[in-house]
């Protein structure tokens, strides 16, 4: 591309933000993090709210939770936004206003960090698979309203989504001189996500042939933050009392957690013990919570104890249905897998990578370099070379259209296309569908179709009927897949 395009990997933990640097030296262009805020290359993806106007992100804003933010405080953004949660702000904000405010604070901290003589000119968007039509709406609509774009158009146009755990991988086979078969784990602060690849760019190859997405998988309900909760009710509850623990607090239940501000604090002394466990094998939580003292030691066989028992069989059990897709459609098993590339902040923990090394051995699984950071390169990466990073992507929801059955009395839905089907086969034109006009309606000028991603509905078509040209009172529309958008778009098949 020619357009100067950034990638934002908008996590429900952590956000961090890259581009393409030229570096001399090596006269290439490579992927590189911007620093946000004082916090290096990652910020929280929190948000707090001093009033209707004033607001901070980050890091400061789970600082001044405890003061200024009491009740507009929003914690896991994407994670909400998935479960379709309500916002229980004293402040009048929407879910899309809440993104918009944090990517204007975003771009205002990297706008004075661009290279020389750039600007914004596209945004490369990760999000996580299974993400919905209407959640990628409401991005576009909050990437146009924080100043990214100057109209709704414009982000359509200038703005590509790309499956999270691809994106890692483009970031892998920046240094890969083989074809290799890969599985990228990309567990992080809200969702699970999993995709077979075949990576195919050969550095010393002169053409680049498409990588080729065989699988995609995982869950928008395993992550982080549901160990963190793990980890409180059945460590630090058990070991303070819960009673105690909801008096220290002042909240009546622990579903409330979140709606204190020393709750707020507490909940990140638990995350830093839990991320601390990770590197070594004993943790201390040493606070006063409220009027209460607090001095509870964790041990890593304790944390592990609950990983294994209550998230470590779900997470082999969504690796194992991307696999069993993988070897149903292209005969990839175990064996053929070649590397596993584990992302996000998540998949540092120990537990995890050894149930991984269990299934598919000691030497395929790799840590990234640099776990939550690798999405946001592999965006940038995707942005800069279209040719370099070009996949052949596989759709993640089923596309059904209701219309009226043979009688005319009442609807149906009807599938069209189904989920996991190449992209670059539905655009070739495999999906089409014959429709027949009465003769007592020949004579309108519209044909409704309504169209549903999944089970939702999530738009309707106009086909302009006097346009078109109508053979036996019939006519063919072709269903195809705008790749940048993954938005499923209807054509006449004249």
């Amino acid at each position: 591309m020619s357009k100067f395009y950034i990638g934002i990997d908008f996590g429900t933990t952590n956000t961090s933000v890259a581009y393409m640097a030229y570096k001399n030296s090596i006269n290439d262009y490579v992927p590189e993090n911007f620093t946000l805020f004082s916090s290096g290359y990652t910020c929280k993806s929190t948000l707090g709210y001093f009033n209707q106007k004033e607001y901070c992100i980050g890091q400061i804003a789970e600082k001044h939770s405890s003061d200024k933010c009491n009740w507009n405080f929003v914690k896991s953004i994407k994670r909400h936004i998935i479960e379709g949660q309500k916002l229980d702000f004293k402040v009048e904000k929407t879910y899309k206003d809440v993104v918009s405010d944090y990517l204007r604070a975003i771009k205002e901290e990297i706008t004075m960090k661009l290279p020389v003589g750039k600007t914004i000119e596209g945004v490369v968007m990760g999000v996580p698979i299974g993400f919905e039509e209407k959640n990628k709406n409401l991005f576009l609509q909050a990437l146009n309203e924080s100043g990214y774009f100057n109209s709704l158009e414009e982000a359509e146009k200038n703005t590509v989504f790309v499956s999270e755990p691809i994106a890692a991988l483009l970031d892998y086979n920046e240094s890969l001189n083989e074809n290799q078969t890969a599985m990228v784990f990309d567990f992080g602060g809200g969702t699970l996500d999993i995709a077979v690849m075949e990576l195919k760019n050969i550095k010393h190859q002169n053409e680049i042939d498409p990588h080729e997405v065989l699988a995609k998988g995982g869950s928008q309900t395993i992550g982080g933050d549901d160990i963190d909760r793990a980890v409180l009710e059945d460590i630090v509850a058990d070991k303070i009392g819960i009673r105690e623990l909801k008096e220290a607090l002042n909240i009546n239940y622990l579903d409330d957690i979140y709606k204190s501000p020393d709750g707020i604090t507490f909940m990140n002394l638990i995350k830093n013990a839990k991320e601390e466990l990770s590197r070594t094998k004993l943790s201390f939580i040493d606070a006063y919570i409220g009027t209460k003292s607090i001095n509870i030691k964790i041990t890593r066989d304790e944390i592990e104890n609950i990983i294994n028992r209550k998230f470590i069989p779900k997470i082999i059990s969504e690796v194992e249905k991307v696999l069993s897709e993988a070897n149903d459609g292209y005969g990839i098993n175990y064996d053929k897998i070649d590397v596993i590339v584990m992302a996000g902040g998540s998949s540092l923990i120990p537990c995890v990578q050894r149930a991984l090394e269990d299934k598919f051995g000691l030497n395929k699984v790799r840590i990234h370099a640099d776990a939550l950071t690798t999405i946001s390169r592999g965006l940038a990466i995707r942005g800069f070379n279209y040719d370099k990073t070009k996949f052949n992507d596989i759709i993640e929801h089923e596309y059904s259209i209701k219309i009226a059955d043979y009688t005319g009395m009442k609807d149906k839905i009807q599938p069209v296309i189904p989920k996991n089907s190449k992209i670059n086969v539905i655009n070739g034109g495999k999906y089409k569908k014959p429709f027949r006009i009465k003769e007592e309606v020949i004579n309108r000028n519209k044909f409704l179709i309504e169209i549903y991603e999944d089970d939702k509905e999530i738009g309707k078509a106009v086909i302009p009927i006097n346009n078109i040209s109508i053979i036996d009172n019939s006519f063919e529309l072709k269903f195809v897949i705008d790749e940048n958008l993954e938005r499923i778009e209807i054509k006449i098949n004249q």
